[in-house]
């Protein structure tokens, strides 16, 4: 299920869309995590993929490239070709304290930008972009809006999977 939120001031990192998302890793097997789309006018996108509790498959950390790349094409099939069509962060819940530009974050989750080579588009079977490289720690600003609305939004959706024991592979949305 899809959520569009209302944009406020232009100049302003605000969460445009929150989902579930459901890719495959390398190997193609089914995974799942939650995305969260900001942004702000002028600048490239922002996706923050949450890593969920109930994901069958491979962590957004270790599929990353996989992860990535079905975004591009799914979501930003506009972006296909272009420089750095956005700006991919990994979101883990109840992690340790975190810390960006000198600011303590209490949301005890982990964040970090994923920084890859290049956005070129790879691979037949399960598509991939070029090689993550590095993760980074994000600006002020683009964390604390992942602190004040992406986190609840991911923390409202954990609350509601400790309900349900497992996920099928309808809910992840992908069948063999």
């Amino acid at each position: 299920m899809s959520t569009r939120l209302s944009r406020s001031a232009q100049h302003e990192w605000v969460v445009d869309r929150y989902e579930a998302f459901p890719f495959r890793g390398p190997s193609g097997n089914p995974a799942i995590a939650d995305l969260a789309i900001v942004t702000r006018d002028g600048a490239v996108p922002v996706v923050v993929a949450t890593e969920r509790g109930d994901n069958p498959g491979i962590s957004v950390t270790n599929g990353a490239e996989q992860l990535a790349a079905q975004v591009l094409i799914r979501i930003f099939p506009e972006r296909i070709g272009q420089g750095q069509p956005f700006r991919l962060v990994e979101h883990y819940r109840g992690g340790s304290e975190i810390y960006f530009d000198g600011v303590r974050w209490t949301d005890k989750s982990s964040m970090q930008e994923v920084q890859f080579k290049d956005f070129r588009l790879r691979g037949e079977t399960v598509p991939r972009i070029g090689e993550a490289s590095e993760w980074l720690n994000l600006d002020e600003r683009i964390a604390k809006v992942i602190a004040e609305q992406v986190v609840q939004r991911a923390d409202a959706r954990a609350a509601t999977l400790d309900r349900k024991s497992t996920v099928s592979r309808a809910e992840v949305g992908l069948s063999r």
